[in-house]
């Protein structure tokens, strides 16, 4: 009896081994940077609201809407700001293109961020829309 309890506390405790390095080994822990503007702070997406509605309309359609989170713990993880850097400073010039604000068509380091785990096919032979500012 006693060797048939240590052998099942064996199995079960291989088995619980062998299941945390499996789920230890398979758990995405990429972390994301927020972008940085030298002295500009997050305002938030309404800030946005204002000048870019028409934007902001479509936003919701876009592919990166999904990183829109009201209940975002970083600033900066979630919304416009996540993808064109904090707007304080763009705002308080009265914006204006590329006025402290970044441009991830016209600079794709933006996106690597986020994307690192398909930046390679940046560099493929074959045209991409991003690079090619579309």
């Amino acid at each position: 009896m006693r060797a048939l309890a240590a052998g099942l506390a064996l199995s079960l405790g291989v088995g619980c081994v062998v299941l945390l390095l499996n789920s230890c080994s398979t758990v995405d822990r990429t972390v994301a940077v927020p972008l940085h503007i030298e002295g500009a702070t997050y305002v938030g997406d309404k800030a946005c609201l204002d000048c870019h509605a028409k934007i902001t309309r479509a936003f919701p359609a876009s592919a990166h809407a999904r990183l829109h989170s009201d209940t975002g713990k970083m600033a900066g993880q979630s919304g416009c700001e996540s993808c064109h850097g904090p707007a304080s400073k763009h705002v308080a010039a009265g914006g204006g293109l590329g006025k402290f604000i970044i441009n991830p068509g016209k600079d794709t380091q933006a996106c690597f961020k986020c994307h690192q785990d398909v930046q390679a096919q940046f560099h493929f032979p074959q045209h991409h829309p991003v690079v090619e500012g579309k």
